[in-house]
């Protein structure tokens, strides 16, 4: 008989939460001893397929309506994780393990993406037109800290005075900074 049992984990801050779907006595006493002071010997786990499930966007989202997080990140790449931040943000997704799926993608494809990437040489590789698409697409990585020493180095009266009059320079910095925070998530 095929192990049917789907496992699904998040981290929200300094907690993790773990979901089993369809747990058998086995896998539960095994988890049992786990966590109690005693350890369960290493034989009793079962395989378990640890798989992150893949949310479905609702219809009315556009073009990415009824199409699952992987298959919109794929298609996409930095613009279908603006759109899945959009939805996330705007708690189109409602159900709380779909959205912390989503999280979950959403980061691996980050990770995935900036974790080799040499910062300033993919900076300068970018046009006016793609810093500022860039900054639009990950506004929501920049904290009010960053905010503030942006607007500071500029000379800009407001963030949103550096994102529209800021020098080509200024906004690469800005960026180098933002990759640097995402390679340092884990």
């Amino acid at each position: 008989m095929e192990n049917s049992m789907k496992i699904r984990m998040f981290r929200d801050g300094t907690s993790v939460v773990i979901y089993i779907d369809d747990c058998t006595a086995s896998m539960e006493e095994f988890l049992t001893g786990l966590l109690s002071p005693a350890t369960a010997p290493e034989s009793r786990l079962e395989k378990a397929e640890v798989i992150h499930e893949d949310p479905i966007v609702p219809e009315g989202c556009g073009s990415c309506s009824g199409k699952s997080i992987s298959e919109i990140l794929s298609e996409k790449g930095l613009k279908g994780y603006a759109n899945i931040r959009y939805i996330l943000d705007k708690n189109i997704i409602k159900d709380v393990a779909d959205r912390a799926s989503a999280e979950q993608m959403l980061q691996e494809f980050l990770h995935s993406t900036f974790s080799s990437v040499d910062a300033d040489e993919y900076t300068l590789s970018l046009d006016e037109k793609g810093v500022n698409e860039f900054l639009i697409i990950f506004d929501s990585l920049i904290d009010e800290e960053m905010r503030l020493k942006a607007k500071n180095l500029s000379g800009c009266s407001s963030y949103e005075e550096f994102t529209a009059s800021g020098t080509l320079q200024q906004k690469q910095a800005l960026i180098v900074s933002i990759i640097d925070r995402i390679k340092l998530v884990d």
